[in-house]
């Protein structure tokens, strides 16, 4: 009894050994992802940066107008200041200064 016992356990441990052996001898695998391709082939992305797209172009379109709007304001503004006399620009800026 004692001698199939000993059988086993040293059947086991070579068992073990070679288990253990084959996957520490394997050479490691390199693989190369492309996270580029991967990223805009996905369905999700797709949409998201058609989303994203029209959110740009409606801030574009936005931040446009207001710069035509501030530009002719400022233009206003300048045709208005050089009508003025000296002391009267003087006076129009002084609230902007304090």
């Amino acid at each position: 009894m004692n001698n199939k016992l000993a059988v086993g356990i040293g059947l086991l441990a070579l068992c073990n050994i070679i288990t253990f052996g084959y996957f520490f001898q394997q050479q490691p695998k390199w693989a190369y992802v492309d996270n580029v391709r991967i990223m805009n082939e996905y369905k999700g992305m797709i949409s998201a940066r058609k989303d994203f797209e029209v959110k740009v172009a409606s801030l574009t379109a936005n931040m446009d107008t207001l710069r035509t709007e501030f530009h002719q304001l400022l233009m206003a503004h300048d045709a208005k200041v050089s009508k003025m006399s000296a002391a009267e620009k003087k006076s129009s800026e002084a609230p902007l200064w304090s």
